[in-house]
C-alpha cells in the first residue's frame, strides 16, 4: 500500500531541484578550485552568446517587418 501511495502522489520535485542546485554549486566551486579564472570565462562566454540570441533576434524581428510592408505595399 506505502508503494502505490508514492506512485500516486509522484516524488518529491522540490527536493530534487534543491539537490540539483547544490550538485552544480559544488561542481562550480570545485571547477573554480582546480582552475582559477574559470568560472569569469564561463559567464563571459554565456554572456556572449545571449548577445548574439538578442542580435539575432533583432535581425530577424527587422526582416520579417520588412517583409511585412513589402507584403503590404502590394495592397496599395
Amino acid at each position: 500500500m506505502a508503494q502505490l501511495q508514492v506512485l500516486l502522489k509522484g516524488e518529491n520535485w522540490k527536493l530534487r531541484i534543491l539537490v540539483c542546485f547544490l550538485l552544480l554549486v559544488i561542481s562550480l566551486v570545485i571547477l573554480e578550485l582546480w582552475r582559477p579564472g574559470s568560472l569569469a570565462s564561463i559567464f563571459s562566454s554565456i554572456k556572449n552568446g545571449l548577445v548574439r540570441i538578442y542580435r539575432l533576434g533583432g535581425d530577424v524581428f527587422h526582416a520579417f517587418k520588412q517583409v511585412v510592408s513589402t507584403i503590404g505595399s502590394w495592397y496599395r
